[in-house]
């Protein structure tokens, strides 16, 4: 679950860079909460909400985002976990540290093209397509980056 919360937690920072990625434009100083179904969940209450903070970190002479992420059920701060990851971007190309004393890898190449692949901390990630959609019970969204990611222990598609 850590890694691919951590691996959820980059790519929604990954256009953190500029607001003008068609993908996912965001800001320094937002919060970004969701809540996942019911299904997701195992049928509990569960909520994820990231900060991308005003915060910076020089790490092995290179400058990261802070980034605070905080999992788990809000009506059980026990089941709460908080966790700090670090980013930045070099050019147009994202990486990431999970932890400041582990080594940076690649989270996003600059300019994603369908089935360019990469390999993260956990495994590899491919781009499936430049142009998915997904549906939720509120609304539809297109035009999405979708990503699958293979680590050691799962795989997952990643829309944003």
């Amino acid at each position: 679950m850590k890694n691919a919360l951590f691996l959820f937690t980059i790519l929604f920072v990954h256009f953190l860079a500029s607001a003008q990625s068609p993908y996912f434009p965001v800001n320094r100083g937002e919060i970004s909460t969701f809540r996942f179904t019911e299904v997701f969940s195992g049928g509990q209450e569960f909520v994820m909400s990231t900060m991308i903070t005003d915060e910076s970190r020089s790490i092995n002479g290179k400058q990261y985002m802070v980034i605070k992420t905080s999992v788990g059920n809000p009506k059980n701060s026990a089941m709460m976990t908080t966790s700090t990851s670090f980013v930045r971007i070099d050019g147009e190309e994202i990486w990431g540290l999970e932890d400041e004393f582990e080594e940076e890898f690649m989270m996003m190449p600059k300019n994603p093209q369908v089935g360019q692949s990469w390999k993260t901390s956990q495994g590899k990630s491919t781009v499936e397509s430049v142009s998915g959609k997904i549906s939720t019970p509120k609304t539809t969204y297109s035009n999405c980056l979708v990503i699958q990611s293979n680590d050691s222990n799962q795989i997952s598609k990643i829309y944003t």
